[in-house]
């Protein structure tokens, strides 16, 4: 990460990490999401079990929604919520590599985190995300896509975020059945002055216990 992050050397560096993974644990179920995004910035289309797995967890939920009222689960930031956005890709990559002597900054040291994200975002934009052909088909989706957007080129998305709170940019995921858009989702990313703001308000919040005297 002490390198200038390029396109050529985020999509080498996931090469490697894909090829490091493969040798370590060879089709073994684990660290899939980090799997799922090393391949995603090497092919302009996928359908595997990776895509499988999000396609289907969104088509649920969004199931559950417009037939019976029910919103997104309370736990999306660590289910679905973890798998399009980059926190739960970034903890399996720092878990791998740490494990192999390579250190990674944590994934709440945003301004390391940024221009890698910028850049994985560019090489993703427009790939496209389709549910297998040969497994049974999902209810109301059946393919994804991405694109990165500018906060001030997002004007509903800007009206609620004070200036300084998030990064610049965001990604707005697009489900869709066929050529036809579903639901689009929108994900923006913290700045490092708000999650230090915000945990010190949390450990501002949090009741003290009292001595025992």
């Amino acid at each position: 990460m002490s390198e200038p992050i390029t396109e050529a050397n985020v999509t080498a560096l996931l090469a490697y990490v894909r090829k490091l993974r493969g040798a370590i644990y060879g089709n073994a179920k684990k660290h899939q999401l980090l799997k799922f995004y090393c391949d995603w910035v090497l092919h302009t289309a996928m359908s595997g079990e990776g895509v499988a797995i999000l396609l289907k967890g969104f088509d649920e939920a969004w199931d559950r929604w417009i037939t019976s009222g029910i919103p997104m689960p309370s736990d999306f930031g660590e289910t679905l919520g973890k798998q399009i956005g980059f926190y739960g890709f970034e903890q399996e990559l720092i878990e791998l590599l740490g494990a192999n002597s390579i250190a990674m900054p944590p994934v709440n040291a945003r301004a390391s985190w940024a221009p890698f994200e910028q850049v994985y975002c560019d090489l993703v934009e427009d790939s496209w995300l389709e549910y297998p052909k040969d497994r049974e088909q999902l209810k109301h989706i059946n393919a994804a896509t991405v694109r990165k957007f500018k906060m001030s080129e997002h004007p509903t998305e800007k009206a609620h975020y004070a200036p300084g709170d998030y990064l610049d940019f965001g990604v707005e995921w697009t489900f869709m059945l066929g050529s036809h858009p579903v639901f689009r989702f929108v994900i923006t990313f913290p700045s490092q002055s708000l999650l230090e703001r915000e945990k010190r308000q949390a450990e501002t919040d949090t009741p003290r216990e009292t001595e025992e005297r």
